[in-house]
């Protein structure tokens, strides 16, 4: 099943641009991506249709993960108060600083 914090913070943000980044971005890139599978379970678990759901996605990715001038963890898709355990599962290089 998809991760709906991060679905309903990417819903969130398309009314809200300061909402803080959700648990499960992965499951927004899928969705942003067009990922079939990821879509419809997200489609049917929140009630919105998997274009509505691309779209939000879509406008959560781009400003938050794809801006070079944005906070390195933020890039990652992580909160500042990111662990040690995180970055390295994200694999944080001394380029993205």
């Amino acid at each position: 099943m998809a991760d709906l914090d991060s679905i309903s913070a990417a819903l969130e943000f398309l009314r809200n641009r300061e909402a803080p980044l959700p648990d499960g971005v992965a499951t927004l890139l899928r969705i942003a991506v067009s990922d079939p599978d990821i879509t419809a379970a997200t489609a049917g678990s929140t009630g919105h249709s998997g274009d509505t759901l691309r779209r939000a996605a879509g406008l959560f990715s781009a400003p938050n993960l794809l801006d070079p001038a944005a906070h390195k963890y933020r890039r990652l898709g992580l909160h500042d108060k990111a662990l040690p355990p995180e970055l390295r599962r994200r694999k944080l290089s001394p380029s993205q600083s």
